[in-house]
């Protein structure tokens, strides 16, 4: 009998443990999903639909013009990519730091990552002005290489507010605020086609393919300032915004970020200039272009496809941060996997819809049989290995997250330059495979670099991820005149009064008194737990505050500045009265419950603590 009530107990633990488990399997599927067909839609709109309408405008006007833009949109992508790939270090950065509560850490990343963004749009402002000097020198056509250089010279005007906009964009996504991105993106390609209608046409000769990068660039120009003006109306900075801090020009701040930022770059940019050479093999293939052609259709449906994968990708990468950041890795691991079955899903389901539409697909760009018949031999092989690819794109947005940045750079130049290049090479010329040996080299290169991140995710020690990013996140430094001056920016703002907290009627309302302060950052509640068990006396004195802060945390409404540390040097003690020091300036802290931006129905936040 006892043994019986052994197992029945033991029974119903491990019932109560696996409803428990799948409760929260269920909830971050949600948030996953919730996160990822924003993201989704949002890069077919910003980074790939003003491309596929490009092509399309200029591809009734002119064979060798679809080729030149073709070029210019490969080559002007895998530049690019040098500094869009910089920004991904937000992916570790902001969404860990979010994850830990470290909200000015936020915001300083924001500013470094502009700052960044800004240098990197010399570089490639410089290599977009010598596209056709590039393009001639590996061997392409003279027209096609003209084409493409002016095709990149009107991208030009719209480059800087195209880079500031994904710094904002990642900005917000790693807080959870997707919406912002796909307003954006309809509006950008809205008039994106608005404006090729009115400068892309026969009546414009051969000004008409630069009119479509025109249109393009003013897109983008609007698209910045929307972007600035959504987050200034609703209010999206005020959380992490403490206005321009001199502590972003650190060099210790610069290092962290283009420790993360260099191996992010080279890890998208590897595989964007690995595209990019198999476009020049394709140049050099056959008659008439029309290897290139049916390369460039290729592959600009496979970005488009690729796109739902990416956004998948994304979402993991800014929830596995958030949830390593928080100290919660075992989730961590679990959303990883949860990822990765949803993006086998979604391609399995795309390369069948692919292969069989596979003799339709060419004609939405060209008119031309012979470049519909190549495309429809290339496709299939494209279905195939976009299975795969979607696969690796989840794990590259895994290993985003954890910070372990250096490691998808690896897998990405092995994968393309180790595999995929050098096979294609011999399957194109040598065995004659033509345009379609080319793809079976990427195959077998994706297919590769899939399997070696399984492995690695397999391996990894969670724990110590988890540890890394505690570490990352907690030691930041910000200036006390700056953080001051923030804090009696934001006060004056909301009229230094406590949102959520109630006043009896008639009583004018709390107000703050913000006075010299250091607040020191520290993300996990037994700390605070342990801080607060301390002082009686600063619980007895401290009591009302304590139920306002009751009330405002079961409303949600309150995500703290729980304790940021300005110094990771001088440790702070509290003591048992209201004030406690460091340094010798009086300072004061703020309390709350971490949570993530998407669990909260009100976006407010009280910076203010009365006193």
């Amino acid at each position: 009998m006892g043994k019986f009530e052994e197992i029945k107990i033991f029974s119903k633990k491990s019932l109560s443990f696996l409803q428990e488990q799948y409760q929260l399997s269920e909830k971050e599927l949600i948030i996953l999903l919730k996160w990822s067909i924003p993201l989704i839609i949002s890069n077919l709109l910003n980074n790939v639909s003003y491309l596929f309408v490009n092509l399309i405008f200029v591809g009734k006007q002119s064979a060798d013009q679809l080729a030149g833009v073709a070029l210019s949109n490969t080559w002007t992508y895998c530049t690019m990519s040098l500094a869009t790939g910089l920004a991904n270090a937000m992916d570790t950065l902001v969404s860990q730091s979010f994850g830990a509560n470290n909200l000015p850490l936020v915001g300083l990343t924001l500013q470094r990552a502009s700052i960044v963004s800004s240098i990197s749009f010399f570089i490639v402002t410089a290599l977009w002005c010598i596209t056709e000097k590039f393009l001639l020198l590996v061997g392409q056509d003279s027209d096609v290489s003209y084409y493409a250089q002016q095709y990149s010279l009107y991208l030009l005007p719209g480059l800087w507010f195209y880079l500031q906009t994904n710094v904002l964009q990642k900005y917000l996504q790693c807080q959870g605020v997707m919406w912002p991105s796909i307003v954006v993106g309809f509006i950008m390609n809205a008039f994106n086609v608005l404006f090729n209608f009115l400068f892309v046409g026969e009546n414009y000769g051969d000004f008409s393919y630069k009119g479509a990068s025109l249109a393009t660039s003013i897109s983008r120009i609007l698209a910045f300032f929307l972007m600035l003006a959504i987050i200034k109306i609703w209010k999206l900075h005020d959380e992490t915004w403490f206005g321009w801090q001199r502590e972003c020009l650190s060099l210790q701040g610069f290092k962290e970020y283009l420790k993360l930022g260099g191996p992010a770059s080279i890890q998208h940019a590897s595989e964007a200039i690995g595209f990019e050479v198999l476009t020049i093999l394709a140049g050099l293939l056959g008659p008439a272009n029309v290897p290139l052609d049916a390369h460039s259709v290729t592959y600009n449906f496979t970005q488009l496809t690729y796109q739902f994968p990416s956004g998948i990708s994304i979402a993991t990468s800014v929830r596995v941060g958030q949830l390593l950041g928080s100290k919660k890795e075992s989730m961590a691991k679990r959303v990883s996997w949860m990822a990765f079955i949803i993006a086998l899903i979604f391609m399995g389901i795309i390369a069948i819809i692919q292969y069989t539409c596979r003799h339709v697909i060419g004609y939405i760009y060209s008119d031309s049989e012979e470049v519909v018949k190549t495309v429809a031999r290339i496709l299939p092989i494209a279905a195939l290995f976009q299975i795969f690819d979607g696969g690796q794109t989840i794990f590259q947005g895994v290993v985003r997250g954890m910070g372990r940045v250096i490691t998808g750079a690896v897998c990405n130049f092995v994968a393309f330059y180790a595999i995929s290049i050098p096979l294609s090479a011999v399957f194109a010329f040598p065995l004659d495979k033509g345009v379609e040996g080319l793809w079976w080299g990427l195959c077998v290169g994706l297919v590769s670099i899939c399997v070696i991140l399984i492995i690695i995710i397999f391996r990894v020690d969670w724990t110590s991820e988890m540890d890394k990013a505690v570490e990352r996140t907690k030691s930041i430094h910000l200036p006390q005149a700056d953080l001051e001056k923030g804090l009696e920016m934001q006060a004056t703002q909301d009229n230094c009064t406590t949102d959520g907290v109630s006043t009896s009627e008639g009583s004018s309302p709390t107000t703050v008194k913000i006075t010299s302060e250091t607040i020191v950052q520290e993300s996990y509640d037994d700390e605070i737990n342990d801080k607060s068990s301390n002082s009686d006396a600063d619980n007895k004195n401290n009591n009302s505050d304590d139920d306002d802060d009751d009330d405002i945390k079961s409303n949600k409404k309150r995500r703290g500045y729980n304790n940021y540390r300005t110094s990771s040097h001088n440790q702070m003690r509290a003591h048992s009265n209201n004030n406690f020091r460091t340094n010798s300036h009086n300072n004061f802290r703020t309390t709350s419950s971490p949570d993530f931006r998407n669990d909260v129905p009100d976006q407010s936040v009280n910076r203010c603590h009365p006193q």
